[in-house]
């Protein structure tokens, strides 16, 4: 474990003056829409004194550290593991020395917060019942899963009704949660996403590319629904240009690379997206599960058309401002030619519609 403010206990408490001392337990994930919006709304609250802990990888990435510079009283703490660990294993391990680090830093903090990630989730419940600490755990996505994954959700679910308070970024997410269990009625609070509208805003641009997909290279994202769909659109439009922007692992990268009329960009600067997001005519949401995608909500203020799969939250949100197709790949493939044929990019009443969602306003 290291960190380059702490003690032999592996935390050093700050000066009191009243600030709240809260602990912010990560995913592996280098810089989700969950992070995002931690450093975005904890950039605006004075006197939270904040300790931030997840995996060396994670905290050294230097897209996460450039957007940290958000939060200049934030503190880092990674735990280290062997390497060359078998990925379940890792995430085992991983799991109790988050759960132990957090633990021995108790005494550093008054708040606990997690996304509902496992390991996040893990840590919270130990530090709300051993510790007895506030605990806030955030849903960022609410996935349809089967088999062991379904398994190790609902018992996700089943320990963060724990928590004193539980927050996500919308009211459809908060009635699909409650649908779990009603006894989380009183703790559930919705606080919604935002965008910065003077980064997110349309460009002229060059069209480079036809279709674009920002977010995590996972299956609950979609991305196998999308890169079916996809093969289908190159056999009537050999020439159409696929953006991807996100991390899915080194294999993932690999495959992605090799695809005809895919451009893979992997995780780029925050602050870029906004121009690969003007670069293309079309935005491209398969998600099978969302409380409210910070990715959708950049494209359409950057002026994209949109296509997203047929979700509650997107049909409240966005109504008739995207197109909604069952997840299909040839439903996906046909709606994707539709608009490369015939879009003419959004209105500007959408990106009105998305720049109600401001950070200043969550």
């Amino acid at each position: 474990m290291g960190d380059s403010d702490s003690d032999s206990s592996g935390c050093k408490a700050p000066p009191r003056g009243g600030a709240i001392r809260l602990i912010h337990i990560i995913q592996s994930d280098v810089l989700t829409g969950g992070i995002i919006r931690f450093i975005e709304i904890f950039s605006r609250i004075p006197d939270v004194d904040i300790l931030i802990l997840s995996d060396v990888k994670t905290i050294s990435n230097k897209t996460l550290l450039k957007h940290l510079r958000k939060l200049p009283k934030a503190r880092v703490l990674a735990v280290k593991l062997p390497p060359n660990l078998p990925k379940t294993l890792r995430e085992a391990c991983f799991a109790l020395l988050v759960i132990f680090t957090a633990l021995s830093s108790r005494r550093c903090i008054d708040v606990a917060y997690s996304d509902e990630n496992l390991r996040g989730v893990l840590a919270g419940f130990a530090l709300r019942t051993l510790a007895k600490k506030p605990w806030i755990c955030t849903f960022q996505g609410l996935w349809e899963f089967s088999g062991l994954q379904k398994v190790l959700s609902h018992l996700t679910m089943k320990i963060s009704s724990h928590a004193t308070a539980i927050v996500v970024p919308s009211q459809s997410a908060k009635e699909k949660l409650l649908r779990y269990t009603r006894k989380l009625a009183d703790k559930v609070h919705v606080i919604e996403s935002g965008i910065d509208p003077s980064l997110f805003k349309p460009m002229s641009l060059k069209k480079e590319l036809d279709c674009i997909y920002v977010g995590r290279i996972s299956w609950e994202k979609g991305i196998d629904v999308l890169l079916r769909a996809w093969s289908i659109v190159l056999k009537e439009e050999p020439n159409a240009k696929l953006g991807i922007v996100g991390d899915g692992g080194s294999l993932s990268s690999k495959l992605l690379r090799h695809l005809k009329g895919v451009y893979y960009y992997g995780w780029v600067d925050y602050e870029h997206v906004p121009q690969l997001l003007n670069k293309a005519k079309i935005f491209l949401c398969p998600s099978k599960g969302e409380t409210f995608c910070q990715s959708l909500l950049e494209a359409l203020a950057c002026g994209l058309l949109a296509i997203t799969s047929r979700l509650d939250v997107f049909k409240r949100l966005w109504n008739d401002a995207v197109v909604y197709v069952d997840l299909k790949p040839e439903l996906w493939a046909k709606a994707i030619l539709e608009l490369i044929h015939d879009g003419n990019g959004n209105s500007p009443k959408v990106r009105e519609l998305a720049c109600r969602f401001t950070w200043d306003k969550a």
